[in-house]
């Protein structure tokens, strides 16, 4: 008597539920499914870190953006700061472009003309931005109310005077 060997996967014979295969399968779509999702969130998440800001000069060039919601960096110009109360008026410049804005909020201590500037604001058809937030960038050097210099540790380095380097 020969014995058959059934063909299993065949329409005939599916494979039992639970087989090898099967099990890969379906790991292998939960996997695909994870790791796409974990790439959506990384997206998602580095798109609202990012800023990007236009130049005054792309303002000036793209007529599209008047009337809408823009972030603009330049160097406030020497000069054009006037400020009365919560209101400051002043012209961002690339060098090349001056844009007028005018910044109605809460200004900061470090904000001045000749330093460096990000404005978020409507552009409007004047070709005025009429900014609501303003984030002014600066160096990392910290000035105390003396107006000295103040230069934080190194990380190891010994106190002054000990002789050790750090250990």
């Amino acid at each position: 008597m020969t014995a058959t060997v059934p063909n299993i996967g065949t329409p005939d014979n599916p494979p039992a539920a639970g087989s090898t295969g099967t099990r890969r399968w379906r790991l292998v779509v939960v996997v695909v499914v994870v790791l796409g999702a974990v790439a959506i969130l990384a997206v998602a998440g580095l798109n609202r870190t990012l800023v990007y800001y236009r130049t005054p000069t792309e303002l000036l060039h793209d007529q599209t953006l008047v009337g809408k919601q823009v972030r603009v960096g330049g160097l406030v110009a020497p000069g054009s700061l006037q400020r009365d109360g919560q209101v400051a008026r002043f012209t961002l410049t690339d060098g090349v472009t001056d844009v007028p804005v005018v910044f109605t909020g809460p200004i900061n201590g470090v904000f001045a003309a000749g330093r460096d500037a990000l404005v978020d604001g409507r552009y409007t058809s004047a070709g005025v931005l009429d900014g609501d937030e303003l984030i002014v960038k600066h160096d990392n050097t910290y000035r105390g109310p003396d107006g000295k210099r103040y230069t934080p540790p190194t990380i190891g380095a010994a106190p002054a005077g000990t002789g050790r380097g750090g250990r």
